[in-house]
């Protein structure tokens, strides 16, 4: 959405950085974005789980790559495309592959999987009914303040970054909406933001940039502070105006702030989840000479829920897995196929035993598709996340 002049846009998205070249940028993303809107309502319009086809319990055993499956499912599922029951019925020449067109067009070829087609499970199946996820209650209180070019304050007329970190906690697994004498922990911060420069060509205003400084402290109700981070200084830059350069900022700010506190802080996250997402992208070291992406892969998920958080954020790094790994299609000729969200998918997948289909192919679309399954799936058994406005 476009912000107009000292405005604000909307409350949740993703952080963007701008420069001259964005023009191009921008032009293609709005000719895909239709495309990306339809991946994402399609899914959650379906329930929202990477695959809800399961077989029968097995023995428990290590986790391993499923060659066969990882070969035969190039497409996200079916379902997940907003498809019919009837679109998924086998066809009569019993080729297991079916033609679906929908009102979008054609989708391609869908892969009809059996029971025997997909991986075996390691572990008996989570059930929202009996297995649930909940964290201690946050009050969020956030101060924001933006100067223009001109010197006057901008009035905070929507709490961007206040909202931001409101979700951030929820899918975290905290509930951030009752009365604050009732939270356990408390977290308020500041960002004070104020345009820096503008870029000119000849006569014309191209890009605006805006600067800031932002904290973010961790209190018990007494007010004993516990954790404090900050943002010493940080940019963002608009072609649009100066009030999207201020929007940009307050979003970036937000993940930047976030990530300190449930990265790095040690009461509301546990920097233990995090040090193993980020070892698959430094490879072996001093310490851990022995540790494999297979390995790894195992310890991400013995934390079980409380990894989820994290491994539906590492959905979206795209970082390459530099530690050694068994995994089909990945040797000395490919060393950077394998990225961290492929591994974050496969945990997933262990955690929830169910399955995305994404392969070392799936292109970025339909891992849009995959992320926001993940999320739907994950609200299943977190309420704050499932009951956020």
């Amino acid at each position: 959405m476009q912000a107009s002049t000292h405005s604000e846009g909307d409350v949740c998205g993703t952080s963007a950085r701008a420069s001259l070249w964005t023009r191009s940028v921008r032009g293609l993303f709005l000719a895909l974005y239709p495309l990306f809107i339809f991946l994402a309502a399609a899914c959650t319009d379906s329930g929202g789980t990477a695959n809800s086809t399961q077989v029968e319990p097995v023995e428990q055993g290590p986790i391993r790559w499923n060659t066969e499956v990882l070969a035969r499912i190039p497409q996200p599922p079916a379902a997940e495309l907003g498809l019919s029951e009837e679109d998924l019925a086998p066809p009569a020449d019993g080729s297991g592959v079916r033609r679906i067109e929908d009102r979008s067009g054609p989708v391609g070829r869908i892969p009809e999987l059996s029971t025997r087609e997909l991986p075996p499970r390691t572990r008996a199946p989570l059930d929202p009914a009996r297995e649930s996820y909940l964290r201690e209650p946050v009050h969020v209180s956030v101060e924001e303040s933006m100067v223009d070019l001109e010197g006057e304050e901008i009035p905070i007329r929507v709490p961007i970054l206040e909202n931001y970190l409101k979700q951030y906690l929820r899918r975290a697994g905290f509930p951030v909406d009752g009365p604050p004498e009732k939270a356990r922990f408390h977290v308020r911060g500041r960002l004070d933001s104020a345009f820096h420069t503008t870029m000119q060509f000849k006569t014309t205003t191209v890009s605006y940039r805006v600067r800031g400084v932002a904290y973010i402290a961790l209190s018990e109700p007494d007010g004993k502070e516990l954790e404090r981070f900050e943002v010493p200084e940080t940019f963002a830059d608009s072609v649009e105006d100066e009030a999207s350069a201020f929007t940009e900022l307050r979003r970036y700010a937000a993940k930047l702030l976030w990530e300190l506190l449930f990265r790095e802080g040690t009461h509301v996250g546990n920097p233990d989840i995090q040090m193993l997402i980020d070892l698959l992208a430094v490879g072996p070291m001093v310490g851990a000479e022995d540790a494999t992406t297979e390995t790894i892969l195992e310890q991400l998920v013995a934390h079980g829920f409380e990894a989820v958080p994290y491994l539906i954020e590492a959905v979206a790094d795209t970082r390459a897995v530099r530690m050694p790994t068994s995994h089909p299609g990945v040797d000395e000729r490919t060393p950077n196929a394998l990225k961290i969200y492929h591994v974050a998918d496969k945990a997933l997948e262990e955690i929830f035993q169910k399955v995305s289909r994404m392969t070392l192919e799936t292109p970025t679309d339909h891992r849009v598709v995959v992320l926001k399954g993940w999320e739907n799936e994950w609200r299943r058994f977190c309420a704050p996340f499932r009951n956020a406005p």
